[in-house]
């Protein structure tokens, strides 16, 4: 079974450069590493037969089988990232890269509603609003967001996590 994702040709990185399919097709390259990080690893694998980009805003991806949770398993699982940033660090030195780790903010790189400014570990991340986001519906109305105690520690995985327990936050105009 084959799955074709049209991505939205005006998507931009925070740092104004084009999504590519080139981004998704280095993303699951990522995943995919031997030494990648991620837990994701073993479905994506077990359910991808081979994934490729057909243009610069088309990404094609091909079960080994019929799956019902292909996409979940595959698409999913598989957070994109920005190629021109990852590049050149090895999948398993991710976890501990200051542009994973926040103390790099210039690699700090989405395509979200908010944009990464600061992590100071053990106290606190601050977001700001990304103006260039394409979906106004849920463009946040809040300017600033300010976290207190989302970082607490390094998870390798994922980044920053907060503690057990309900995550306080408030925002700031």
């Amino acid at each position: 079974v084959t799955y074709t994702f049209h991505l939205n040709p005006n998507a931009r990185w925070h740092d104004g450069e084009p999504l590519t399919a080139e981004d998704v097709v280095f993303s699951f390259d990522a995943i995919l590493d031997e030494t990648s990080l991620s837990w994701s690893y073993w479905a994506v694998d077990l359910a991808l037969e081979s994934y490729r980009a057909i243009d610069d805003h088309t990404v094609e991806l091909v079960a080994r089988d019929r799956l019902a949770v292909f996409v979940e398993n595959t698409a999913r699982l598989v957070p994109i990232v920005v190629k021109h940033v990852w590049e050149g660090i090895a999948p398993g030195d991710w976890g501990t890269d200051p542009g994973a780790i926040g103390t790099d903010p210039d690699r700090v790189i989405g395509s979200g509603p908010f944009r990464f400014v600061e992590w100071i570990a053990g106290d606190h991340v601050t977001l700001v609003g990304n103006d260039d986001y394409l979906e106004p519906k849920w463009y946040p109305r809040h300017r600033r967001v300010h976290l207190p105690g989302a970082a607490r520690g390094v998870n390798r995985h994922r980044g920053a996590h907060h503690r057990r327990g309900r995550l306080h936050h408030r925002a700031v105009r």
